[in-house]
């Protein structure tokens, strides 16, 4: 879906920027995702970390996350896409 629609490159970042835009009456909002990666790890690693202690749930550290979504990302998932 990615490749197909977005127009992204298997070999593109993990992890691409979403691109944030002013909506009127909503406030700031995602639009799309850039493609471009972040410039280092740690904006990834609060974000990751806050959300799953605004969950309830103990963070991961971020290799384990990484393979959590690896192994769900193939439960789940029917393409490499």
């Amino acid at each position: 879906m990615l490749c197909k629609y977005m127009l992204f490159e298997p070999s593109g970042t993990l992890f691409p920027k979403p691109k944030i835009v002013v909506v009127e009456g909503k406030g700031f909002q995602i639009t799309r995702l850039t493609g471009e990666g972040y410039a280092n790890a740690n904006t990834f690693r609060q974000t990751i970390k806050a959300a799953f202690v605004d969950a309830g749930v103990h963070p991961f550290v971020p290799h384990s996350f990484r393979k959590v979504l690896i192994k769900y990302d193939g439960w789940v998932c029917t393409t490499r896409e």
